[in-house]
């Protein structure tokens, strides 16, 4: 959505985003904020995972992200997501941090 200008985000980086995600329906936004994370290694779902390589500090992208790769089946009980249900995120990414690198 909004290129960057930064760093090229990979796999095992440890990276903090801003993101606000929604159903598919684009008028539910079930939860917004920032978080820290390394890329690739099952702490997020997997959508975010496998869409956010290759992402650039500054860069914005939009992620429409199939229930398999999100909450599946079971969607979040007694949450806000319900079963099967495709997400819709919008994620900046603020930071690499240089010093932290999980390896695989």
């Amino acid at each position: 959505v909004t290129p960057g200008a930064g760093a090229a985000a990979k796999d095992g980086d440890e990276i903090k985003v801003h993101y606000k995600g929604a159903l598919s329906d684009g008028n539910t936004v079930f939860d917004e904020g920032e978080l820290h994370f390394p890329l690739g290694r099952g702490h997020v779902i997997r959508g975010w995972d496998v869409g956010l390589v290759g992402i650039k500090v500054g860069e914005t992208r939009k992620l429409v992200i199939p229930a398999p790769l999100a909450y599946g089946k079971w969607g979040t009980p007694g949450g806000p997501i319900p079963k099967n249900a495709q997400l819709t995120f919008h994620i900046k990414l603020l930071s690499i941090d240089p010093e932290k690198h999980t390896p695989p």
